[in-house]
């Protein structure tokens, strides 16, 4: 997140900060609901209750009922097993190993397409 801040100085967007699966799909219902544009989802993949590929999947029903419109996710893990995008559900675009380094931030923040 701290790579992210400071690169993020030039870019004009609002972070919206969750902690978990549930607080992602929370913030998106909210949104969705005030008609705010959601550019992109940036998750962990530990995370306590919803795990950042299970709250792909969760987005990926919501997004084909129609309720969402599409929205790429990208995903940050340290576990190995988990770096293969093949497990996750087709709205994860990437996953990025764990520590962030700085080229991967900027290679994340073109991907979001931030106006």
């Amino acid at each position: 997140m701290k790579q992210f801040l400071d690169i993020k100085k030039n870019i004009k967007c609002k972070i919206v900060e969750a902690c978990d699966g549930i607080e992602c799909i929370t913030a998106l219902y909210i949104a969705d609901s005030k008609q705010i544009k959601i550019t992109a989802i940036i998750s962990d993949e530990t995370m306590t209750y919803i795990s950042g590929s299970y709250c792909s999947k969760i987005i990926e029903i919501i997004s084909t009922n129609g309720k969402f419109s599409k929205i790429p996710m990208f995903i940050a893990t340290s576990i190995s097993h988990t770096t293969n995008i093949d497990n996750y559900s087709k709205v994860v675009q990437k996953i990025y190993s764990k520590p962030l380094d700085k080229s991967s931030v900027i290679d994340l923040i073109k991907l979001c397409d931030f106006e």
